[in-house]
């Protein structure tokens, strides 16, 4: 019984928690998980302009995002062999090991002379032609990376996707290097200019251009190639694999360059 012979709804004070609702919603008026969602989205997005910086324009160039990438599914791969062999998934065994071969093949062919011979390199390259070029190497490091990507877990997932992005940018850079490979070479009109262009910058006089000498060639003529294509010309130009570029090899990619060929022959 109440005091006073109020009612029940008079003994009840004046709704205080939808008061306090009303207050919280004014005070705080996008939700945690909207919030949350939206902070998620935004952390994405500047992630994802990071790493295309970093694989377009540096300080790594897309042949050492392809090494770092080789060996983390190299090792990613072995532990998943054993982990897949001792739970008896021969199928998951067999794909695991498949990434530790073209892993390994990834960290041979883009790998230095302390990495791997330059003998072995020329032989990968000399058996799969299609390596010889930017474009095809990219297409190795994409399918390498959806191989990986399907074998589930963050770390196979982070590695897969890495070398897909690398695959991407390595064609859309194999791409954009040949349409200006082809007017470097279209600017060289004969075997005088070329010689002439190489010994100015030839500053040792052993014949050999480093791939900065080689860049500032290329802007002299009026083009500017980034780092990436840099790393691409380089790669083409260059078939010793030392990383100089030798007035033979740039006189010998001049004179057999096919101005017909593919944009994508680089």
């Amino acid at each position: 019984m109440l005091c006073g012979g109020g009612t029940a709804e008079e003994g009840i004070p004046s709704s205080p928690t939808q008061q306090q609702l009303t207050s919280t919603a004014l005070i705080i008026p996008v939700s945690p998980t909207s919030t949350a969602l939206f902070a998620g989205k935004s952390y994405m997005k500047s992630t994802a302009e990071k790493v295309r910086d970093l694989a377009t324009k540096g300080p790594l160039s897309f042949r050492v995002l392809a090494f770092l990438g080789g060996i983390a599914m190299v090792v990613s791969s072995l532990l998943d062999i054993i982990q897949q062999f001792l739970a008896f998934h021969p199928v998951n065994t067999l794909i695991a090991l498949y990434t530790t071969v073209l892993g390994l093949i990834i960290v041979f062919l883009e790998g230095k002379e302390w990495a791997c011979p330059v003998s072995f390199q020329r032989s990968i390259r000399h058996n799969a032609k299609f390596l010889e070029f930017t474009w095809g190497r990219g297409c190795l490091y994409f399918f390498a990376g959806s191989l990986q990507f399907t074998r589930w877990g963050i770390v196979n997932m982070l590695v897969g996707g890495l070398m897909c992005s690398v695959g991407i940018t390595a064609i859309i850079v194999g791409q954009s290097t040949a349409g200006k490979l082809n007017k470097l070479r279209a600017s060289l009109k004969d075997k005088q200019a070329v010689e002439d262009e190489f010994k100015k910058l030839d500053t040792k006089g052993d014949g050999c251009l480093s791939p900065n000498q080689l860049a500032i060639l290329a802007n002299n003529l009026g083009l500017d190639l980034e780092r990436n294509e840099l790393v691409a010309a380089v790669t083409v130009i260059d078939k010793n694999g030392n990383g100089k570029i030798a007035f033979e090899d740039f006189y010998l990619w001049w004179a057999g360059w096919d101005y017909s060929s593919d944009s994508l022959s680089v």
